[in-house]
């Protein structure tokens, strides 16, 4: 407990209130530092962005603020990545496991090398949704959520700085693909082509 109350005056309710508040201890799992927030900032954009279109179609189907939604993710997020070049190299590393098979904890780092490349990821994702206006589909609220969440693990697997994280990210990825082909499709005999294929 001291060493949450080593600036503290009044090392008695001051201290027990910061040390028993469970945000705080919540905010001790993740070891980063401030810039990081930076990488979870961005990926919040995405997943945000594509879990609001999904629960907006099932809630309010058609909903014909749908496209601004994405669009105003999209460019949200593709703004925090640029926004990066002023605090690189950004590190994010999540809790160890603790396990004798997994010796890494899942890293995420964000450097002159890959900021490249989570630019043009982000970049492809933003142009997406701008051109979604012009395809014979639109709206389509459920294909820019499976879009828009794909983009935003793809962002993870280029940050990711180990093989477990890499390997986590990539089956996230592969499941949000199926599940995206598999909303889109509406026949059954495609369907067993999606899950086959």
């Amino acid at each position: 407990v001291s060493r949450y109350c080593r600036g503290l005056k009044s090392k008695t309710s001051s201290c027990r209130r910061l040390y028993n508040n469970p945000i705080s201890r919540a905010a001790n799992l993740i070891k980063y530092p401030h810039t990081a927030m930076f990488i979870l900032i961005t990926v919040l954009f995405w997943f945000a962005a594509a879990l609001a279109l999904a629960i907006l179609q099932v809630m309010r189907p058609n909903y014909r603020y749908a496209w601004l939604v994405a669009a105003g993710g999209s460019f949200l997020a593709w703004i925090s990545v640029l926004l990066w070049q002023a605090r690189m190299p950004l590190v994010l590393e999540l809790p160890s496991w603790g396990s004798a098979l997994f010796t890494d904890a899942p890293f995420f780092v964000a450097e002159r090398l890959t900021w490249p490349y989570a630019l043009a990821l982000s970049t492809l994702g933003l142009a997406v949704i701008l051109t979604e206006v012009v395809r014979e589909n639109f709206p389509a609220p459920f294909a820019w959520a499976g879009s828009l969440a794909l983009i935003g693990f793809g962002l993870l697997a280029v940050l990711a700085d180990n093989p477990l994280t890499l390997v986590l990210v990539w089956a996230a990825l592969d499941l949000t693909e199926l599940i995206t082909q598999l909303v889109s499709v509406k026949d059954g005999r495609a369907s067993e082509r999606v899950v086959v294929g």
